[in-house]
């Protein structure tokens, strides 16, 4: 099967094949242009894209040395290459935007990630973006957070087509959906035309397996690795079937009647990461109608050169759902991930020996981290200290976070410099606890948007914790060379209890008298 028949097949059994990468190399040397002839139908984009474009050619250095230093940001920089490239991208595909009656075509830009938390700003720069492009067939990329939802809405009222993105859990998934739809009612209730407005939901897929496989890897149990590089298919399943009623409901058919679009699953991150994996598993099996696969140029290679097309999505439901169950019964969670957090002391600007010790430590937690939580005291004002000292990590992920919001702000979001506005910023109040679950989601977000590693396995301890089990190995110690030495397992029982209750300062376990008949059933004693 040729490339062009590869792409045709997937395109004729209802599945899209973005491309996710843009450049203008590709765009000027005719390569993007030869996808889309041989069945790319869409491209998408993210900062990280940019940055590996950008930093990689050449190509934009005459638009770059363009840019007055006085007169540009970094950020507008940024978004001047970025959006000339948009745009001819977008040409491109525009005959496939016509001739699909406005459901594909599409090239998708993100907004701001530090407006993850902001509804207002979002809505202002997808408004913005959308008329600074001045493509009908640009598609305006917002995460799924709570505050993203209503910006959903409010933008698709106004006609601007969206691409929600950063989605994981089918719950959230449930509230895109909502999102989508209420847009859609708002759009026609102002008397606006509902076929000229489509939105995709990006459902990350192997960012999942990754995650999921971590914990699993630590359980090491013969369940656990039986479920091995499972969860992200079930997930996407799941979330196929989700679609299908929503989008089959009695509330979106009279959408339907008026000329409303569903909005499309579209998988994300569908490259494998597990080299012992299929380099084409999430695309050959999740395949369905009403569906979109973005595809890296690794992925797009493989599956042109050795993918089976066929309809995959609906098939094995049953079985997914006995995995998500599975992995329930085991603790592990979708919807979440385990963090190491390591709380530095900080810089203090000082020239003492204390000063450097403490500055020599945090730089050596910073180089060893993954993500960054930049802390600012939002009663104080942003000192140029700390710009500095921001702009001298290298840490790839960063996230500023604004905290004590609940007394008066003397740090907001306009005191940052552009640098610092190119990432996420959450306002926080550590006594009140308010705005911790938006943390909480942006550091999951930053976890799946940078591809961070979640292979890592270590257990961290306080200093009391590794006394604890210090004295429980002790005592196991001791029991072996009682058992070595023939001592009666009366004795060795009790030490065993010992080291029961030891660990159990540790895990805050109580061991109820059942579990301990069956512990110590076989010695013929007490408990």
């Amino acid at each position: 099967m040729s490339e062009s028949q590869t792409l045709a097949k997937l395109n004729n059994l209802g599945q899209s094949v973005w491309y996710d990468n843009i450049s203008r190399d590709r765009i000027e040397d005719g390569s993007l242009k030869r996808l889309i002839d041989n069945g790319v139908r869409g491209l998408t984009s993210n900062p990280s894209i940019f940055e590996k474009a950008v930093s990689g050619s050449s190509i934009y250095d005459e638009d770059i040395l363009s840019c007055s230093p006085k007169d540009f940001s970094d950020l507008d920089v940024y978004e001047r290459l970025a959006v000339k490239d948009i745009q001819s991208a977008a040409d491109l595909l525009q005959p496939i935007y016509l001739s699909s009656g406005r459901t594909d075509g599409f090239v998708s830009l993100e907004v701001n990630p530090h407006l993850a938390n902001d509804t207002e700003n979002t809505i202002a720069e997808g408004q913005r973006l959308f008329d600074l492009v001045g493509r009908e067939n640009l598609m305006v990329k917002v995460p799924g957070t709570k505050e993203g939802l209503p910006a959903i809405t409010e933008l698709i009222s106004r006609s601007i087509n969206v691409n929600v993105t950063l989605i994981f859990s089918n719950t959230v998934y449930r509230e895109v959906r909502e999102a989508y739809l209420a847009g859609l009612e708002r759009l026609i209730h102002n008397g606006d035309d509902a076929s000229k407005v489509s939105s995709v939901a990006s459902f990350f897929v192997s960012r999942v397996d990754t995650a999921v496989d971590s914990r699993l890897e630590m359980i090491g149990t013969k369940e656990s690795r039986q479920l091995l590089s499972t969860a992200a298919i079930a997930n996407a399943k799941q979330a196929y079937r989700d679609f299908q009623k929503t989008f089959s409901s009695d509330r979106y058919i009279k959408l339907r009647k008026l000329g409303a679009h569903p909005q499309k699953p579209l998988w994300a991150s569908t490259s494998t990461k597990n080299p012992e994996l299929s380099d084409v598993l999430y695309v050959d099996s999740l395949i369905g109608a009403n569906t979109v696969n973005t595809m890296p140029d690794a992925t797009l290679n493989a599956y042109q050169d050795h993918g089976s097309p066929a309809l995959t999505l609906e098939k094995g439901l049953d079985k997914s759902d006995l995995h998500i169950n599975s992995l329930k019964h085991l603790d592990v969670d979708l919807e979440g991930i385990n963090f190491r957090i390591i709380d530095t002391a900080g810089i203090a600007y000082g020239k003492g020996e204390l000063e450097s010790v403490i500055e020599q430590r945090t730089y050596g937690s910073i180089d060893t981290a993954q993500i960054v939580i930049f802390v600012i005291d939002g009663c104080m004002n942003l000192s140029s200290e700390q710009i500095k000292f921001f702009d001298s990590i290298t840490t790839r992920s960063k996230i500023i976070v604004i905290n004590k919001i609940d007394l008066q702000q003397k740090t907001c979001y306009e005191d940052l410099s552009s640098k610092m506005k190119t990432f996420p910023v959450v306002k926080i109040s550590a006594l009140t606890g308010e705005g911790l679950n938006e943390l909480k989601k942006t550091m999951v977000s930053s976890v799946f948007e940078n591809n961070i590693d979640l292979s890592a396995s270590d257990v961290v301890f306080t200093i009391r914790q590794r006394v604890v089990l210090s004295r429980a190995l002790d005592i196991l110690e001791q029991t072996s060379d009682s058992l070595n030495e023939g001592i009666g397992y009366e004795l060795v029982a009790i030490d065993l209890r010992k080291a029961l209750d030891t660990i159990g300062e540790v895990t805050g376990e109580v061991l109820t008298d059942d579990i301990l008949d069956r512990i110590f059933s076989e010695f013929c004693i007490g408990k």
